[in-house]
Parts: C-alpha cells; sequence; structure tokens
C-alpha cells in the first residue's frame, strides 16, 4: 500500500478521535496538556535542517538520542499540569514558580535515564529496519503508548480506539529526530522484513515495563506510595 493511502487512513481514525477529546472539555488540564504538546511537535519539526546540520560533526545516534531525550524533556513539562510521573508533583496554579521547577527537576532526574533507554531501542530498530515516515509514526507511536499507557489502557480498553490521542505525545518526542536523521542511518544495515512491523509493538512495551518498574522501586524507596 503506497504511503499516501497509509497516511490518509491513519489522518481519518487519528483527527476524529483527537477532535472528539478536545471538543469534550477543551479546558480540561489533559487537553491543554495536548493542546502544548501539539504547539512542541510543531516547533520541534523546524529544528529539523538544523538536526541535519548537527548530524554533519558529530554521531548522528549520539544526536538522535540527544535530541528525543531533550523532547522528551519538553513533553513531561508539558504533563506536570495533568499527570507527571507521581501525584505529588503535580503542578496547579498555586504552586510557585521555584517548586514547579523542583517538582519538574525531580521528573527528569526520574525519567530521563528510562527515556535514554528508549531512544537506544527506537534507534536500534531505525538501523535494522527502513522505515517509511507514517509506518514510523503508527508503529513506534503505538508501540510507546502501548508500553507507557498499559495502566491505563488495561482500566479503559474503550480508549484503545483513541490511540492516536496517546499517541501524539511520542510523536512529538521522536518525529522530528526520525524526519532530521533516518537518511543518515548506515542504509546497508536497513532492509524491509515483515518482523519491522511487529518488533515495536513488542520491543517498546517490553522496554517501558522495564523502566517502568525500576522507576517504581525507586518511587517506592522514596516513600511515595500515594
Amino acid at each position: 500500500m503506497s504511503e499516501r493511502v497509509l497516511t490518509g487512513l491513519y489522518l481519518a481514525w487519528a483527527l476524529p478521535c483527537i477532535g472528539i477529546v478536545l471538543l469534550k472539555d477543551p479546558l480540561a488540564p489533559d487537553a491543554l496538556t495536548h493542546l502544548a504538546v501539539f504547539a512542541w511537535l510543531a516547533l520541534s519539526l523546524l529544528a529539523i535542517p538544523w538536526l541535519r546540520r548537527l548530524a554533519e560533526r558529530h554521531s548522528p545516534r549520539r544526536v538522535f538520542l540527544c535530541a528525543c531525550v531533550a523532547s522528551a524533556a519538553v513533553v513531561e513539562g508539558c504533563y506536570m499540569i495533568s499527570a507527571p510521573l507521581h501525584p505529588s508533583l503535580l503542578v496547579t496554579p498555586g504552586t510557585g514558580a521555584g517548586e514547579a521547577l523542583r517538582h519538574l527537576a525531580l521528573d527528569l532526574v526520574l525519567t530521563t535515564p528510562a527515556y535514554v533507554l528508549i531512544f537506544w531501542a527506537v534507534w536500534a530498530l531505525m538501523r535494522r529496519y527502513a522505515y517509511r515516515p507514517i509506518e514510523f509514526v503508527v508503529l513506534v507511536g503505538a508501540g510507546q503508548a502501548l508500553g507507557d499507557g498499559v495502566a491505563y489502557l488495561s482500566a479503559n480498553p474503550a480508549m484503545l480506539v483513541f490511540l492516536p490521542w496517546l499517541m501524539v505525545s511520542y510523536h512529538a518526542m521522536t518525529m522530528a529526530a526520525f524526519l532530521a536523521l533516518r537518511d543518515r542511518v548506515d542504509a546497508g544495515a536497513q532492509r524491509r522484513r515483515p518482523a519491522m512491523f511487529v518488533l515495536p509493538l513488542l520491543v517498546l512495551p517490553a522496554v517501558y515495563w522495564i523502566a517502568g518498574g525500576t522507576i517504581l522501586v525507586v518511587v517506592r524507596t522514596l516513600g511515595w506510595n500515594g
């Protein structure tokens, strides 16, 4: 199937899902979070030429990992008003600027090592298989959403229909770096095999579960049981 057709099918699924959720309560913290994430996704795409130039002087893998981790930090910041790593880190209108920054810093201290591992796995998939942009959007986005949102989706299985709503956050983390650097991957190592359509849906959730389990142990060690 052509990339144009696949893109059209995905947009026909994603846009109504996103529109329905946004229109339900556009001022809800989760909706405001996603609007901020949409803005960051659009802004991050402007960095594609800069990332390409940067990859001419540095390792493409390093540039990819750093760009994705930096974008993940921005997305984590967006989520501080709706669903931070732990409820005690929630930022509300009554939270002072200094306290909000401390909450974000603690969130990033705990999540950044996990993101490094996750984006290393994404890079490994990119090196092994020649993903077209729409394939990367759907497969890698779904793999991350299923891994990170397993508890939420298990409790709310109907939200699988609205999976694109969850996937947007992961597009904001990886899409610009993928588009900028996919041509910098060793082309001789890339191939197209049936496994390329399955592995992101298996590998990425597994990495998220490992990383999430580790973070949970740390959080409980800190005495956060709420």
